[in-house]
């Protein structure tokens, strides 16, 4: 059975900087003056804290693999999703160089639902994942 979950670096930064962008926000307005600079951090931190909180929070998700099942669980949605290994349409590994390494990014693509996706930088056992898929579906890996 293979557990692919975020990695806690990954949370404890986006946390990180969640916390940050609030606290700026909630000192600017208890301590609100009317000057220029509050309003324009205001109205540009708020949106961006907002959409990341809401990015961060919907997207969480952990998956389980083995036995021929997937196990999709969205805890924050309070969704889960059983998807059957033979209902797999194809598999696919996007791999995209950068100045640091590479970024890898796997995607399950099921039968009549969306693509599940896992990279390298975000998620734990990805290379386990990987080695998986290459090992039991060699047929099912689409090559772009």
């Amino acid at each position: 059975m293979i557990s692919i979950s975020p990695k806690k670096n990954t949370l404890f930064s986006i946390a990180a900087f969640l916390l940050i962008a609030y606290g700026i926000v909630f000192y600017q307005l208890f301590k609100f003056t009317g000057a220029i600079y509050q309003y324009i951090l205001i109205v540009i931190l708020t949106p961006i804290a907002l959409g990341i909180t809401l990015k961060v929070t919907l997207g969480y998700k952990t998956m389980e693999l083995g036995k021929g099942k997937v196990k999709v669980k969205y805890p924050f949605l309070f969704r889960k999703k059983d998807y059957k290994m033979n209902e797999l349409s194809f598999w696919t590994e996007t791999t995209i160089d950068t100045r640091k390494g590479q970024f890898k990014e796997l995607a399950l693509k099921f039968k009549e639902r969306k693509a599940e996706r896992i990279n390298n930088q975000e998620h734990l056992n990805y290379d386990k994942l990987y080695r998986y898929m290459k090992k039991n579906f060699p047929k099912k890996q689409f090559k772009p």
